[in-house]
């Protein structure tokens, strides 16, 4: 770990926990694709769904990862439920709302006008290349839907990856996971 002391950059080791028993003998140093799908169902089988994106549906989840970037979740959260409360949550019916009545609903966001065009632009993307169905967008390989949704204007590669993992498939280098 580097830390800024009196001036100047050192390097401190900090103390590093050895893995949770789940866990042993699983870390390898090279990480090969069973071993990563054998870690990942130990984990599941231990913790379970963990909920780490609070989202009712694949396509809220990818409306939040937008309006996230650069903005507090709880700003979040309040345009989403205006969202919700008018039932918008649908491609099809976000993308018929008029431009100055979206921006008015995504106004606890901040950036509403910035919001509300890449919003737009990945609602036009997504009728036109997959049909509204985002279920097509996450059934490519995983480095064929990144570079896909990278080319939708505002998203870039965290919002990509995060749309990935966690409104598609849980995938690690390609490698698609499943608890079962």
């Amino acid at each position: 770990m580097l830390q800024y002391i009196g001036g100047r950059i050192e390097a401190r080791m900090r103390h590093v926990q050895p893995p949770p028993p789940v866990l042993r003998g699983l870390v390898p140093r090279a990480a090969r694709p069973q071993r990563l799908r054998e870690l990942y169902r130990r984990l599941w089988r231990r913790w379970g769904a963990q909920g780490w994106w609070p989202a009712e549906s694949a396509f809220e989840m990818v409306v939040g990862a937008i309006l996230t970037q650069q903005v507090a979740w709880r700003n979040v959260e309040q345009a989403l439920r205006n969202l919700k409360r008018r039932g918008l949550l649908t491609p099809q019916r976000l993308r018929h709302v008029p431009r100055r009545r979206l921006e008015r609903y995504l106004r606890p966001v901040g950036f509403f006008r910035v919001k509300a065009t890449r919003l737009r632009a990945f609602l036009t993307w997504l009728h036109q290349e997959w049909g509204d169905e985002l279920g097509q967008l996450f059934r490519r390989p995983t480095l064929k839907a990144r570079q896909a949704l990278l080319q939708v204007s505002g998203i870039g590669p965290e919002t990509a990856d995060s749309m990935l993992l966690y409104a598609g498939i849980p995938r690690f280098s390609g490698l698609t996971m499943s608890p079962a």
